[in-house]
């Protein structure tokens, strides 16, 4: 994710299988000021945004676990393209779960700003968001 950029200039895609974890998620990000928002049910829509906006992704929150492409399987993909974004993980498995997720991420190379338990909170969010030196 670029930290120079605003939240206002940024655009976030987030992927979770459930409608009202999406919604939940694009108004804490919207809350905070987030310009764009883009929506995925599962790993295989979210892939096919990303193959279609490209560079224009500054960041994923991505549920790890999922029905057919799961976020494990995405993450792979993304290293494939060398997706070039922050990513967030969230997933409300076991505290086991998350941590092996977030091993994944960072053993692909990814730009892993953070795991969180759901429901994502803003303060969580916010956090994982801002600017470091």
């Amino acid at each position: 994710m670029n930290a120079t950029k605003p939240f206002s200039d940024l655009c976030v895609l987030v992927a979770d299988d459930e409608s009202s974890i999406r919604l939940h998620t694009r108004l804490l990000l919207r809350g905070i000021g987030v310009g764009r928002v883009e929506l995925a049910a599962d790993g295989r829509e979210a892939l096919g945004l990303i193959e279609e906006h490209g560079a224009a992704i500054d960041l994923l929150i991505l549920d790890v676990m999922m029905p057919g492409m799961d976020g494990v399987e995405l993450m792979k993909q993304l290293n494939t393209s060398k997706f070039a974004g922050g990513v967030i993980l969230m997933s409300a498995s076991t505290a086991e779960v998350r941590e092996m997720a977030s091993l994944y991420a960072k053993s692909l190379g990814l730009h892993l700003l953070g795991m969180v338990k759901k429901p994502l909170t803003e303060e969580a969010l916010a956090g994982l968001m801002k600017p470091r030196p």
